[in-house]
């Protein structure tokens, strides 16, 4: 991931959404980096904003284009594609593959923030009055709220904030259960971002050469950083649902649950309705069972094809299989294998592979789920009402499992690395009981009342009234962030 400014063709230019609204209430910039199911929940919350009579603009990675396109949003992309990263940079495969987070967290580190300048200059151009970020871009809204003076929310889709109410979710990982869960918490967000401020790190490099901002942190400086993460300067939205992960009791007020992002279905089936031939497979047979791995490539796209393809056959249940950012498809079987003319046949009648699957409609439509355990896929799964299997590979998603098991509707399975087609076969059999049907559509019922992008946009308007307009946001930030800061001496 070669870091350097972009070259003139390769500055981003503005993808224009559906018309702006006369006399918006105010502009919101919303930054959303990640995986498509980590910007799914951002276009949710974007959605709800327009609505609301908000000029929104979206700020993500190239590979997010088509998707915000979809759903009529406005968008500059980050001249970078995480797809295609995924696909093609080695650390990364070898960190899925067997699940090393610490490997993962270096891979994330070294993303090329310097030819993300031009949204910089963007931002300044557009002057939006609130700046909207997850986890992902926690210094880069810092460091445009130190520099351009735009306040900032957080919107995160996982609960990151230390409690010793639930345990970290790298120590759930490390199979450490609740162990000293609040300090592990502290010791997590310091992990992350002692190696994120590294001087010479790309985005620290990003912040000195574009922000002009100081790239080193004295000890007042990173405890500075710490609080402010542990104990926001604003407020900080966990895009979770209540009924999954009830709010921690010891959690500061600024923290609060809002329930999960998702897309309305009406806005799905007018924006991305249903391929026919997914369509025709659904009314051709019996419920099928969806599996889906999303961007996760783990092993090899051969490995997730076999596993796939013969748990359902060695179960008999016909499936929606995800091709997902490892390309899973039929082809991709093992020749070799006395029986491959007979699971090929099986893929090919029995199972449909896609990729525009949209979730919110499909999952009430299909059995049960299996997929990693990503924040929006946990969440489309367990509100469908139906049972989901979730095989984690790192981090939330661990924590997602627990957290799904311990509601009665989740079957825990091993992690995806070490998963056999037989293990899963077994799951899904036991995610098919009557009672865990019975428990998923409770389950289902109480989430399914839950609006979290209409929570968090009550929550951005208070925001605004009482802190943006007043200008009380800016001397709480000053006091409790800018005013530690030093350079290194």
């Amino acid at each position: 991931m070669e870091d350097a400014p972009p070259s003139p063709a390769a500055v981003p230019a503005l993808v224009a959404g559906d018309a702006v609204v006369d006399h918006p209430k105010a502009k919101v910039a919303v930054v959303a980096l990640g995986s498509r199911g980590d910007f799914q929940p951002y276009v949710a919350l974007c959605i709800e904003l327009r609505r609301a009579g908000y000029h929104v603009r979206c700020y993500g990675f190239k590979n997010h284009v088509a998707q915000a396109r979809q759903y009529g949003l406005e968008i500059l992309p980050f001249d970078y594609d995480l797809e295609l990263e995924f696909q093609t940079d080695p650390r990364l495969r070898d960190a899925m593959a067997t699940g090393d987070f610490a490997k993962f967290l270096r891979c994330a580190c070294s993303i090329p923030w310097m030819r993300f300048g031009p949204i910089v200059d963007d931002l300044e151009a557009f002057r939006p009055d609130l700046l909207l970020g997850g986890a992902l871009s926690r210094i880069f809204s810092v460091g445009v709220a130190e520099k351009l003076g735009i306040p900032a929310m957080w919107v995160d889709l996982q609960p990151c904030a230390a409690s010793a109410q639930y345990p970290c979710m790298v120590a759930e990982q490390l199979s450490l259960g609740g162990c000293c869960a609040a300090p592990m918490h502290r010791l997590m967000v310091r992990m992350i971002h002692s190696t994120w401020t590294e001087p010479g790190f790309p985005e620290m490099v990003f912040r000195e050469q574009k922000l002009g901002l100081p790239a080193g942190w004295t000890a007042e400086a990173t405890d500075a950083l710490m609080a402010c993460f542990c104990e926001p300067p604003w407020p900080l939205l966990v895009c979770v649902s209540p009924t999954l992960f009830p709010r921690p009791r010891d959690w500061p007020s600024a923290v609060q649950v809002v329930g999960p992002l998702i897309v309305p279905v009406d806005e799905t089936m007018r924006r991305r309705p249903p391929q026919l031939e997914l369509v025709k497979f659904l009314e051709a047979g019996s419920e099928p069972i969806y599996i889906g791995w999303g961007s996760m490539i783990c092993r090899s796209a051969e490995h997730m094809t076999e596993l796939a393809v013969r748990s359902l056959y060695e179960t008999g249940e016909r499936g929606i299989v995800l091709s997902g950012w490892a390309q899973l498809s039929p082809e991709l079987l093992d020749t070799s294998r006395p029986d491959y003319a007979a699971l090929y046949h099986y893929a090919r009648t029995r199972v449909l592979f896609g990729n525009d699957l949209p979730h919110e409609w499909l999952f009430p439509r299909v059995k049960l789920t299996v997929h990693h355990g990503g924040s929006g896929t946990t969440h489309c799964a367990l509100r469908a009402g139906r049972p989901t299997i979730i095989t984690p590979v790192f981090t939330d998603q661990f924590s997602y499992r627990r957290l799904a098991v311990r509601l009665g509707v989740c079957v825990s399975a091993d992690r995806l690395h070490s998963l056999t087609p037989s293990a899963l076969a077994g799951a899904i059999r036991k995610a098919s009981t009557v009672p865990m049907m019975a428990r998923a559509k409770e389950v289902g019922d109480a989430m399914r009342a839950e609006n979290g992008a209409v929570s968090a946009v009550k929550r951005i308007e208070t925001y605004l009234r009482d802190k943006v307009r007043t200008g009380d946001w800016k001397e709480e930030f000053e006091e409790r962030f800018v005013s530690k800061l030093r350079r290194p001496v």
